[in-house]
């Protein structure tokens, strides 16, 4: 009895190893009222590429229309020279109009490295044009040179005699709602002879680079648009706060004669002095009947306004011009290139000896970054 008893366990083992190994093998299949197991979540989206303050532009413009923006590892020297680093760059060309430049075109490329974003612009200028409101001695006294004759309101020829700077600028939304700017670019912040934004909310950031006030000193000025001051003659177009430096007009107490000269060039050109050489003008001084003085002291800026660094140099007819500036300055007045994934849109303006006469593209423009 004893070993058949023993016999029957080898059975019964066989008996709970077959129901087990089947089920392993088959899986779980549920029964009627079992539901199936979750499936497995979704992964997480994940962050854009650092934080971003600003709202993410990209839009449905088409490729003639976008600057893409290349990577590289140094940056170009900033000297308005075409060096090898832009031939890695994105670029895009850009036509524009009116003014006293009339039709043209901006061939706009762009680098950026780790830290900093960088511009070289190139278009075609058939004059120099640095005789920015100069002093005149006329054999008895000082007069001053204005930049046109007072009455003239043709935008569409420069007057004879004009006597201002070039000057170049870009334009960015900073907001991100300015109204028209994604369907006309900047031109809708264009109101005659001043400009601004139209609501309240929207606020745009400009790259003013200027031929004679800032080129001297390696700068563009650093500005901004908001909604328009009836009580200012520049409606809503503003400066950036600075600590120091910047430019002003050359001329004594009560506005009636120059103040400085360039010690080691009294007369000009060049059409500015550099307020660390400035030399007061004193009665022992002679001068001729037709020299001129510049009308204008320049210095760097400091803080806020002094965030772009640019050089631009002419030849050949026409202008090269590099600049660039931190993707982020932490200013509210500035566009914050924070988020390497977003779209960023802009218009450029051109100015040919002209003040406010400028040429301006007609289209929006969008800065991409290529990863």
């Amino acid at each position: 009895m004893a070993d058949r008893r023993t016999n029957w366990w080898p059975w019964l083992l066989l008996l709970l190893l077959i129901p087990a190994g089947y089920f392993v093998y088959v899986g779980f299949r549920p029964g009627p009222g079992l539901k199936e197991p979750p499936a497995p979540a979704a992964p997480l989206p994940q962050p854009s590429r650092g934080p971003s303050t600003a709202p993410t532009r990209v839009t449905s413009l088409p490729a003639t229309q976008t600057l893409t923006s290349a990577k590289v590892a140094a940056p170009p020297v900033l000297d308005g020279k075409v060096e090898p680093v832009w031939n890695n760059a994105g670029f895009v060309k850009i036509p524009v109009s009116g003014g006293y430049y009339g039709n043209g075109e901006v061939l706009l490329r762009s680098v950026y490295t780790a830290d900093s974003i960088y511009f070289l612009a190139e278009w075609q200028d058939s004059t120099e044009s640095l005789r920015r409101q100069p002093w005149l001695w006329d054999g008895a006294r000082w007069v001053p040179v204005p930049p046109k004759p007072p009455a003239y309101t043709d935008w569409a020829r420069m007057p004879p005699g004009a006597a201002y700077e070039d000057k170049l600028s870009l334009i960015w939304d900073i907001s991100g709602n300015i109204a028209g700017f994604a369907q006309s670019g900047c031109a809708p912040t264009c109101h005659g002879t001043k400009m601004y934004t139209n609501s309240e909310g929207e606020l745009a950031d400009i790259w003013h680079w200027k031929s004679v006030r800032g080129n001297p000193v390696g700068q563009a000025d650093d500005q901004y648009l908001t909604i328009n001051d009836p009580d200012s003659k520049e409606g809503g177009r503003k400066s950036d706060p600075n600590t120091g430096g910047g430019y002003y007009v050359n001329e004594t107490s009560d506005k009636s004669a120059p103040r400085y000269v360039s010690p080691d060039k009294p007369t000009a050109p060049p059409y500015w002095i550099l307020d660390e050489k400035k030399a007061e003008i004193t009665p022992t001084m002679k001068f001729n009947k037709g020299d001129e003085v510049p009308g204008v002291v320049v210095a760097r800026f400091t803080g806020d306004r002094g965030d772009i660094a640019g050089k631009g140099v002419y030849r050949d007819g026409k202008w090269v011009l590099e600049w660039g500036r931190p993707l982020n300055t932490n200013s509210k007045f500035d566009v914050q290139f924070s988020d390497l994934n977003a779209g960023y849109l802009f218009g450029v303006a051109v100015f040919d000896n002209a003040q406010i006469e400028h040429s301006y593209s007609q289209d929006p423009y969008q800065l991409v970054f290529a990863k």
